[in-house]
Order: structure tokens, then sequence, then C-alpha cells
């Protein structure tokens, strides 16, 4: 049962873990190596793809549904945090018992060297009674470097790529482009602005929009009238679209003509132009995100324009109030001046800025409510759907960190399979139980040793103890021979095998 020669044993470095031996060394190395290229894998297809893999989410339900009852397992990402982070502590599970392994049988390495070894490096010591956090610092110092460097890359895997590993993937929102089926119900007619439109509800609109911050119109922003459209399918809440139509707007060229008094001439301009313009549906009105250009402006007068141009100036409100006399269009000018500047709202700067506002605010209003007229048949086009999709990213850093201990380990692995062909033990099993012990220590100098130590007087149990105050112990190199008769390995005191050779040359 205890160690014999080289030329018995079958290995030569004698008796192995079975994690120590090249097959279960093979396999940990191939396990390293998956874990390796998928986590580079992930972090290059995250980067370029927005994210590896889509997940569910409470964000993305669809209208009609409750979206506010989170479903647990993945509105808290257990999955992506939980599963990492359970593969790596495997990982530095298997890991630790191959260090745990080198470990335990470093002192039977020592025993077998040719010179024998201290008493602290060998008989004295068994790294299993060591907490493996600290066991690393006591490996260093005795000069057992690959149990050492072993036992750290364990704390590392343990106590922070196993955590890291949890922060590995993030789930963020991203918006995801998708064909969309579009439906234009309204087109725009030339005729819609005419003589029977009616301007104070327009002026009253802009108004509220102008001074008071009310909404908008629907389809309409500062400076554009749209043509309006809708997607012909449900969407899921947060999800904008984007389609082709037409923009249409006026505006004012304005200056002052002379110094002394202020006589601002205006010359009016049209202007409409295909594009791509992007809203956020919603109950009321849709939001306008965008609009972008894609075709020649057109800034031909419409049809109608003189119409409009002699109209809007048509409309009076008799006020006692007021401080002056207009139309008007003239009032809601004034108006328009005297909330963006209370001290001096006659500032040629500001009523000509307030002109042009409120004459393009005038136009833009009355397209969206007169201009367009309903289709007797839907118009149909692809547009597209912005959709709000939860994906999952990689962490750069964090896999940077696990990837880089990995590589270490995997080199670290090698080094070990090399290191164990010169580092033979005098063990034949494993030291398993006091039997095992108790062949390993057959014919020993050990076994006078203890017994003398509990003949002692005053021995109070601890044998260890005892043994490292004795200079026959510590101040001795230990070692194994091979006995005479048997040929198993006996572990002797070098001076005693010196000895013991002496004799036999002498005989």
């Amino acid at each position: 049962m205890s160690g014999q020669g080289r030329e018995s044993s079958p290995q030569p470095y004698g008796w192995l873990s079975v994690c120590l031996r090249w097959p279960s060394l093979l396999a940990f190395s191939i396990i390293n190596i998956a874990l390796i290229a998928t986590v580079i894998a992930l972090t290059i297809v995250s980067s370029q793809n927005d994210g590896f893999v889509t997940v569910p989410s409470s964000n993305t339900a669809k209208d009609g549904e409750v979206g506010d009852i989170p479903d647990t397992p993945w509105s808290l990402g257990i999955l992506w945090t939980s599963l990492p982070s359970f593969v790596f502590s495997l990982f530095g599970a298997y890991w630790a018992w191959i260090a745990g392994s080198l470990a335990e049988r470093q002192p039977y390495v020592e025993l077998r060297k040719e010179g024998g070894a201290d008493a602290r490096v060998s008989i004295l010591l068994d790294y299993r009674v060591v907490a493996s956090i600290w066991r690393w610092w006591g490996a260093f110092r005795k000069s057992h470097y690959m149990v050492g460097a072993t036992t750290l890359l364990s704390v590392f895997l343990t106590y922070l790529v196993a955590p890291f590993a949890a922060r590995l993937f993030v789930s963020q929102v991203v918006t995801v482009s998708k064909s969309l089926p579009i439906v234009y119900n309204q087109t725009y007619t030339v005729d819609g602005i005419d003589s029977t439109v009616d301007w104070r509800p327009v002026f009253d609109t802009v108004s509220a929009t102008r001074l008071y911050g009310g909404n908008k119109i629907a389809w309409t922003d500062d400076e554009r009238a749209f043509r309006p459209f809708d997607a012909d399918s449900n969407l899921a809440t947060g999800t904008s679209m984007a389609a082709n139509t037409t923009a249409y707007s006026a505006y004012l060229n304005s200056k002052n003509n002379l110094k002394d008094i202020k006589v601002i001439s205006c010359a009016t301009g049209y202007r409409q132009v295909a594009g791509t313009l992007r809203v956020l549906p919603s109950t009321d009105a849709p939001v306008i995100q965008s609009f972008v250009e894609t075709g020649e402006p057109n800034t031909s007068r419409p049809k109608l324009w003189r119409v409009f141009e002699q109209d809007i100036f048509g409309a009076v409100t008799f006020n006692p109030k007021m401080k002056w006399s207009t139309t008007d269009l003239g009032t809601l000018m004034l108006y328009t001046a005297q909330r963006a500047r209370p001290s001096d709202p006659l500032a040629t700067d500001v009523l000509m800025e307030a002109i042009q506002s409120v004459f393009t605010a005038i136009y833009v209003n009355a397209v969206a409510v007169h201009g367009f007229e309903t289709l007797s048949e839907p118009e149909k086009a692809t547009g597209s759907g912005f959709v709000p999709t939860t994906r999952l990213f990689v962490v750069t850093w964090v896999a940077g960190i696990i990837v880089a201990f990995l590589a270490i380990t995997l080199c670290t692995v090698a080094v070990v399979h090399f290191l164990l062909r010169d580092a033979p033990s005098i063990l034949s099993e494993e030291p398993q139980g006091l039997l095992s012990m108790a062949a390993i220590l057959e014919k020993s100098d050990l076994l006078r040793v203890a017994s003398e130590i509990r003949h002692d007087v005053g021995f109070d149990g601890e044998i260890r103890e005892r043994a490292k105050g004795q200079s026959e112990v510590k101040d001795r190199k230990w070692r194994v021979v091979k006995h005479p008769e048997t040929g198993y390995w006996v572990v002797r005191a070098a001076r005693n095998v010196e000895m013991g050779a002496a004799e036999g040359l002498l005989s």
C-alpha cells in the first residue's frame, strides 16, 4: 500500500488523483477552450448585432395587454445572471479539485527528492488543514510555487470570476426596425383652403398653442403639416413608425425698410416636400419625432394662395380693453410679440419674429384642418416599425476579465501536466483513511518518533506541536528509501539513510 520504487509503479511519477491524470486535464482544457470561444463569440455577435439574443420583457406588451405585471424570472434577469455564475462556479470547483489534489500530494513529492526535505515541508506539512484562501501564501513561502499558483488561481476563479460572471450579460432595450404595412386614408387637396374657411377657429388654435402652450393639432409641428398615415396592423406599446409622406409649410421673408419708424415688409413663400416622417402613435395624436426630406422642395404657390393671404386679414373682433385697433391676425401677432418680450413687444426684431411664426402656424393649422380630404379607397404602402426590443448584451470589460483568467488557467494546466513528470511522489494509491496512512508509515522512523513523544512526561496529546520543537525532527531532512526485503518505500531521516548505507559497505 505504501509507494513502491519507480520500477514497480504503474506510473513513473506515482499515484495521481483522477483530476491530475491526462484525460481529466484534457477534458478540463477542452471545457476551458469552449468557455473562451463562447465568451469571445458572444462578445463579437453582441457588438455587431445590438445584442446576441432577444429576451421577453413586460415593456414590450402589445396594446390591450397587461404590461405592468412583470414576469418575475425574465424581469429580474434570473436566467442570464444565475446561469453564467453557476457555470463558472462549477468551473472553479473543477479547478479547486485540481489545486487541492496538487497541494495534498506535495508532502509525498518532497519525501521522494534525492536529498530529502525539511520536516516543515514534508512530514509536518498538510495543506488540507489550511483554508484555500490562505493556503497559497504558505505555499509560496515554502517554495511550492505550483501549489501556490494553482491555489491562488482557484481563489480568483471562485471569489472573483464566478461573481463577475453574474454581470457578464445585461439586458437593454434597443429599437429594431421591421417592415410595416402602412395605410393612407387622406390626401391633400388644393381646393381645401378656399373662401368658405372660417379663420377664427384657426386663430384660436394658434393662440392656444403659441400663447398658452396647448397641444398642437395632430400631424403638425412648429413649421409643417404632414399627410396623415396609419399602421395597418397592431403595434406593440412604445413602437414608433415611419413612412413616406409630404410636408406643407409657408413662411415670410420680412425686413424693416425705414429707420425712424417701423415699416415691416413681408414676402410670402410656400413649400411642400416629400420625406420620411417618424411618429410615435398615441391615443390622442401621434408624436412627431423626426422628418427627413427625401425629395426636392416644391416652392410654387398653391392654387388658392391669393384667397388665403387676403382672407386671413378679414377677421376683426372688437375688444374695448385692447390698447390697439387691428385685425384678429394683427392682434395675434402683437400678443405673440408681447409674450416673447413683455418689456418691449414693439421692438423690430421681436415683431418680425412674431409675424413670421404666426403666419407659418396659421398656414400649418389651416392645411391640417382643411387641406386634406378622405379617400374613398385607402392607399396602401410599406413603411417601417421601430419596435422597442429587449436584447442581451455582453459587458465587454467583464468578458475581458473572464477571458484573461480562463487563458491563464489554460496555460497553467499545460504547466501542471509537464511538471507532474518531474515531481514523482511515493504514493501508489490514494492516501485515504488510517489504514493507508499506516501502510505508508510501516517500518519508518516516524513511528519511533511518535512513540517517544507519546511517552514523554507531560504529553498533552499534541504530537505535531511537540515534534516541531524537537531537533531530532525539525533539524533533519526526511526522505524515503526502498526497504531491502519488501521493495516498498520507507520514510527515514536522511542521517539514518546514510548510516544504513555505510553499514552496508562495511559488511
